[in-house]
């Protein structure tokens, strides 16, 4: 089973890009003008993906999910390491700024989880967390 988030963009090559910045790759891409779409992941054999579509042709064919816009928390091995490459081309985080990375922040003090969050171009916000969660 893959997971394929579908995000809803302005422009679908600058989120791609912005993306692929991240260190996501682009493992598909189909359509043209603004029935483009764009799905990127963290590798190419990924099975979670996002999916970019532009939001007005969305508006055109779906309008009833077209504001629709995802919570994204994805965990990794390697959080400091994220950050660090993150804050080389994003602000630190100031809510007048558009793009932005917050610093490394605890999710829970009891279990000692951490996490930090971004922005893409386009002011959409994502979390990175360390990917140890505590047994349930």
């Amino acid at each position: 089973m893959n997971i394929c988030n579908m995000l809803y963009v302005g422009d679908v090559e600058v989120v791609a890009a912005f993306w692929e910045k991240v260190g996501f790759v682009e493992i598909g891409r189909e359509g043209e003008g603004k029935a483009l779409t764009i799905i990127v992941a963290p590798t190419a054999d990924s099975n979670a993906r996002l999916q970019l579509w532009k939001k007005s042709y969305i508006e055109e064919v779906s309008p009833e999910v077209a504001n629709s816009v995802p919570s994204l928390l994805m965990t990794l091995d390697d959080l400091e390491s994220m950050h660090a490459k993150l804050s080389e081309f994003l602000a630190p985080f100031d809510m007048k700024s558009g793009d932005f990375a917050s610093k490394i922040m605890p999710i829970s003090v009891r279990d000692g989880l951490t996490n930090f969050a971004f922005s893409d171009p386009e002011g959409h916000f994502y979390a990175f967390a360390k990917s140890e969660f505590p047994d349930a």
